[in-house]
C-alpha cells in the first residue's frame, strides 16, 4: 500500500487527537487498536461502493469502506515515526476481504498538511 511516512520527535498527542475528532461523522467509525494505532472508518458514496462491488467481485451484505490508518512506531530517543495509508475494504462473495490502494492526491496533500501542522516532518 502507498505509506505517508513522517517523523516526530516525540509521541504525536496533537495528531492522534485530531484524528479522532476528524472521524466523527456519522458514517465513520474511529477503531483505536492501540495507543499508537488508530483507524478510521468510513462508508463511500454510492456510486463508488457500487463501482467497488462489481469491479473486486465483493457483496452487498456487507459494503466496502474506505479506511484510513494511522499507525506510530517508536524509535530512539522518544521519536515516533508515522505511517498512514489510505485504502478500500471489500469483502469477496467467496470470504475474506481484499485491500483495494486508494491513491489521492488531494488527500495526501490535506495529510502532509495535518502532519506539519502537528509537529511532524514528511519524508
Amino acid at each position: 500500500m502507498p505509506t505517508v511516512r513522517a517523523r516526530y520527535a516525540a509521541y504525536p498527542a496533537l495528531l492522534m487527537t485530531a484524528v479522532g475528532r476528524a472521524c466523527s461523522d456519522p458514517a465513520e467509525k474511529l477503531i483505536r487498536r492501540s495507543k499508537n494505532w488508530l483507524d478510521c472508518q468510513s462508508y463511500l458514496p454510492p456510486d463508488a461502493t457500487a463501482a467497488l462491488i462489481l469491479q473486486y467481485d465483493g457483496v452487498i451484505e456487507d459494503l466496502p469502506t474506505l479506511l484510513i490508518s494511522f499507525r506510530l512506531y517508536p524509535k530512539g530517543g522518544g521519536a515516533y515515526e508515522l505511517h498512514q495509508q489510505a485504502y478500500a475494504v471489500v469483502p469477496q462473495r467467496g470470504g475474506g476481504k481484499i485491500r483495494i490502494a486508494q491513491p489521492s492526491a488531494a488527500t495526501d496533500a490535506k495529510m502532509r498538511k495535518l502532519i506539519l501542522k502537528s509537529g511532524g516532518v514528511p519524508f
